[in-house]
């Protein structure tokens, strides 16, 4: 496994392993025998692919198992297989999100130059749903970007900044949720924000904050009825000077809704790390439209800003590059969308304060009684939010 440097909420540089290559191999030869689950994957691939699986890798094992296996031919393949569960609400969430990852890449591909993974067979079944899809050529940044030359890293910004153009000038429809396709022909469709685990598409951002809203208050904020007061202060308080940033967007470009890949962060994007550019984007299953203002964004991996500021982060968050070269590759990142496309460039240094809001209300990292927001809020808003 590769070792890496991280960056601690001090700045202090230390040498850790990096994501796993795999988190288990298997061969047709080793003797092992496959569990009954992946076994039943393995023979429906060669079913569908019309040759035998000889090896696998197993690249992720959370929400979807995901095996990079090699075929008897020699090609490899990705194969993602979304797990069942016997929750029947959680269950029918997984198979929207698994219709509308294969309707999106299916979309970006046909629409834009993103390089994007090529479906080559889709199943649905009762115990059994799974994609096969190429394999996409690249190293993962996430175990490299760190690693390489300045000149390097620049290119990766622009290269990350002519995707993030793509996915901006895309035409989608106006309003907020997740795509889909339905009916004989595929037709594009928005169902509710997969991500946000809406329960009807939103025609307004006004309405998609309002629920962010409503669903934090719903998460765990508290342990004791003590940190729960605190917590629905701060976040009434916070959502009172929200509606007031929301009711003064009135640029038509901010709220033109924008395609964006909801899970854009370093472990999904792969790079050429000889030529420093991106060669795939990957794991599209979080995806959905949102009004420009929050859907431009500045380089995930690079944030240190709103829950990822090292003074109201959580104690085990880690970054991927040092405070001053993060500076100095947003401000890249800003020039290059300054030259390159105004409307992009004016929402992403117009929104910061708001996406930072949004990013805390969907932050899942355990936050008692909400106090690491009501310090940022206490720093950022010092004078229009007195928290006491």
């Amino acid at each position: 496994m590769v070792v890496l440097p991280f960056w601690n909420g001090e700045g202090e540089c230390f040498e850790l392993e990096g994501f796993p290559d795999s988190f288990h191999d298997w061969t047709l030869t080793s003797g092992e025998t496959p569990d009954d689950l992946r076994r039943s994957l393995l023979d429906a691939v060669e079913t569908v692919m019309q040759a035998s699986v000889v090896s696998t890798r197993c690249r992720a094992i959370d929400l979807n198992l995901t095996l990079e296996a090699v075929l008897e031919s020699g090609a490899t393949v990705i194969v993602r297989q979304n797990y069942p569960v016997e929750d029947p609400v959680q269950q029918a969430w997984k198979a929207c999100k698994f219709d509308s990852e294969v309707a999106v890449l299916s979309f970006v591909a046909r629409n834009t130059v993103v390089p994007v993974p090529q479906l080559l067979a889709v199943v649905r079944g009762t115990d059994l749903n799974f994609v096969v899809m190429n394999k996409m050529p690249g190293v993962t940044l996430m175990n490299s970007f760190s690693l390489l030359s300045t000149v390097l890293k620049e290119q990766i910004i622009l290269s990350y900044a002519e995707v993030a153009l793509e996915l901006f000038r895309l035409a989608v429809p106006q309003k907020i949720g997740t795509i889909t396709a339905s009916g004989p022909d595929q037709s594009l469709e928005l169902i509710p924000s997969v991500p946000d685990h809406a329960d009807r598409v939103f025609d307004t951002l006004a309405e998609y904050i309002d629920h962010l809203f409503a669903r934090k208050r719903q998460f765990r904020i508290a342990n004791d009825g003590t940190s729960r007061s605190r917590a629905m202060e701060t976040l009434d308080k916070l959502e009172a000077h929200t509606r007031v940033i929301v009711e003064h967007l009135t640029t038509p470009s901010f709220l033109r809704c924008a395609l964006v890949h909801d899970d854009f962060h370093a472990g999904n994007i792969l790079i050429d790390d000889s030529r420093g550019c991106i060669t795939a984007v990957v794991d599209w299953e979080f995806h959905m439209t949102q009004p420009a203002i929050l859907a431009v964004a500045y380089p995930s991996w690079l944030l240190y800003t709103g829950p990822e500021d090292p003074r109201f982060a959580t104690p085990t968050f880690w970054w991927n590059e040092s405070p001053k070269e993060s500076t100095r590759l947003c401000q890249l990142y800003e020039e290059i969308m300054k030259s390159k496309d105004r409307e992009y460039y004016a929402a992403l240094v117009s929104g910061q304060n708001l996406r930072c809001i949004v990013r805390w209300l969907r932050a899942e990292m355990p936050d008692v009684g909400c106090d690491r927001l009501h310090r940022w809020m206490d720093s950022t808003f010092p004078s229009e939010l007195k928290l006491g």
